[in-house]
């Protein structure tokens, strides 16, 4: 306040918005609000309109002093003059409330923010885990963190929320543990998934079929082709039905495990189960076998995902075109390229030959030893 006096008096400075909110700024840094509103005030006795900068150096005036009254006044006041609240605007508010104990104003505060299109940050979803702690809604927290999971590929974010929840004595059940697998999975980072899956495992926590589909697409994507077929078949000793998802990320594993066999095995079971396949599966599995060089394959996974309902897109058709070119089928070649169904195929050889038991172990041996 001496400065500004001097300013006026001594300097002969005439302060503009950005002066204004520098001294705001200083005031709520002191914790002194009733300084900081009449620094509002005088501004706007000048005519200056005060912007987004001056209304979250305000509110964060009031967080400090813990006044959420006046900071709720100051955030309608700020919309009413056309002002747009920002990350930090909201992060603020939901502070504030969470100091002041107002849980169900917090959530609201939240829900607006994301109706407004901002991405939440660290310290909104601490703010607010926080505001439902106090407010005896630990389930509320829990879905809260589902969803910061669930949303974006931050999974650093995901095990920091997950850390402040145990922190604060939130005990995680098997949601929670799913929002933060799916998230290591999201952000390609195996290792991370599997080690959550066996903490959730050494805290009883018992997992489903969610939980199952994210370790292995997880795994899928860290090439640990070996581990996840490890793992689906641990969830059918369970009792856990694979559904859709599972077989998908399953047929990625051996994908990218260079497994043919195993892919087309497991698509098989998928389609006698009733399962329609992803589209991005069918045509993972149509080129796996393309580039194996076995077009009769490819035509057969081609046909079955068309009989499961699948409408492929002009890439896929083009590969399975490939396969019936290889085959001697022109004419289906063409069918499948100007989009009509291809005829079923008359290639003798099924997919069901495989491989003796003992020949895939060895191979599963081998991927195992090269961390795959």
């Amino acid at each position: 306040m001496y400065f500004f006096e001097l300013m006026q008096k001594d300097m002969d400075v005439t302060p503009d918005v950005i002066t204004f909110n520098a001294l705001i700024g200083a005031c709520s840094r002191g914790a002194q609000p009733d300084n900081a509103m009449s620094m509002l005030d005088a501004m706007q006795a000048r005519g200056l309109a005060p912007n987004v900068i001056t209304y979250n150096v305000m509110i964060s005036a009031c967080e400090k002093s813990r006044q959420p009254e006046r900071a709720l006044e100051l955030f309608e006041d700020m919309k009413r003059r056309g002002l747009e609240p920002d990350v930090i605007t909201f992060s603020t508010m939901i502070s504030v409330c969470e100091k002041g104990r107002l849980g169900d104003r917090a959530i609201e505060l939240f829900d607006e923010m994301q109706a407004c299109g901002l991405t939440p940050d660290i310290i909104t979803f601490n703010s607010l885990i926080s505001a439902c702690e106090k407010g005896r809604q630990p389930e509320r927290a829990l879905q809260l963190y589902e969803s910061a999971c669930a949303k974006g590929r931050m999974p650093e974010k995901a095990l920091q929320l997950f850390e402040c929840m145990e922190e604060r004595g939130l005990v995680p059940n098997v949601i929670t543990c799913n929002a933060l697998i799916s998230a290591f999975d999201k952000g390609g980072q195996a290792e991370n998934a599997l080690r959550t899956f066996e903490d959730m495992e050494r805290r009883g926590i018992a997992p489903d079929v969610v939980t199952y589909n994210a370790l292995i697409s997880a795994l899928a994507k860290g090439r640990r082709a070996a581990v996840a077929l490890e793992h689906f078949a641990e969830m059918q000793q369970r009792g856990i039905a694979p559904d859709a998802v599972t077989y998908c990320a399953v047929i990625s594993a051996c994908e990218r495990g260079q497994l043919p066999e195993k892919a087309l095995e497991h698509f098989d079971a998928m389609v006698e189960r009733g399962l329609a396949p992803e589209p991005s599966t069918a045509a993972l599995l149509v080129g796996m076998c393309v580039r194996e060089g076995r077009p009769a394959d490819a035509v057969r996974a081609f046909e079955a995902a068309l009989r499961c309902g699948l409408l492929p897109d002009a890439a896929l058709r083009a590969t399975a075109a490939g396969a019936y070119e290889r085959l001697g089928q022109p004419e289906a070649a063409q069918k499948v390229l100007s989009g009509k169904q291809a005829p079923p195929s008359s290639s003798s050889r099924s997919w069901r030959a495989r491989p003796d038991g003992a020949a895939f172990a060895e191979k599963k041996q081998a991927l195992r030893a090269a961390g795959r």
